[in-house]
């Protein structure tokens, strides 16, 4: 049986995240470079900084959209999901605080892929359009034998 890939798409269909890690919610739209993701923060278990996103949060959030992007990409062509880590974080700023009951949107584009290593930027906004969090970051898919049986 086909594998139904029309949008909004479930992010579990896409990433490997489960609950409580797993935060965002759909996929909006995608293509090989770009992709558009929303999470409703109002019953996830995000980490708090008091009562607003803790800033490593954001980061999350931005890869498990990214996640989901490769992941559309991936299953367009019959392929099994691949495994992917988050490497680095380059110049990611947070410049609005969001609470535990907001909807964002996540806007993610590759930038350049070298050997398995993806370069990408982000932009988290509030549903009413307010840009809350940009920024960069590296991301490394390793061959699926690679890291089979090692719990990942």
């Amino acid at each position: 049986m086909a594998l139904d890939l029309r949008f909004p798409l479930a992010a579990d269909l896409l990433i490997p995240h489960r609950p409580p890690m797993a935060l965002i919610d759909f996929l909006l739209e995608s293509n090989d470079n770009y992709g558009v993701a929303t999470v409703d923060l109002h019953e996830k278990a995000v980490p708090l900084l008091g009562n607003t996103l803790h800033p490593a949060a954001y980061v999350e959030i931005a890869a498990q959209a990214y996640a989901a992007m490769r992941g559309y990409c991936i299953l367009q062509q019959g392929l099994p999901l691949q495994p992917g880590f988050l490497v680095g974080i380059n110049r990611f700023v947070v410049s609005n605080q969001v609470g535990p009951d907001d909807r964002l949107r996540i806007e993610v584009e590759t930038v350049t892929e070298i050997d398995r290593f993806y370069v990408a930027n982000a932009r988290l906004f509030l549903e009413e359009g307010e840009l809350v969090a940009s920024g960069g970051f590296r991301v490394f898919s390793p061959p699926a034998a690679d890291v089979q049986g090692r719990g990942v």
